[in-house]
């Protein structure tokens, strides 16, 4: 994940205790390329839900 915005737009921070974030996280953005995306969006379509975890 390149970077995560809240509903603020603000980037969202690291925190040291991972169970208090510093915000809910409203954009993502992912740096892909074309074949991930493409497998991205099969799944997307079909339904899929993704976790998406950073640190």
């Amino acid at each position: 994940m390149s970077f995560a915005k809240g509903t603020n737009n603000q980037e969202i921070a690291a925190s040291d205790d991972r169970k208090k974030p510093t915000g809910a996280v409203s954009t993502i953005e992912l740096i892909v390329n074309d074949e991930q995306k493409e497998l991205i969006r099969k799944y997307g379509t079909k339904g899929y839900r993704f976790l998406v975890v950073y640190r």
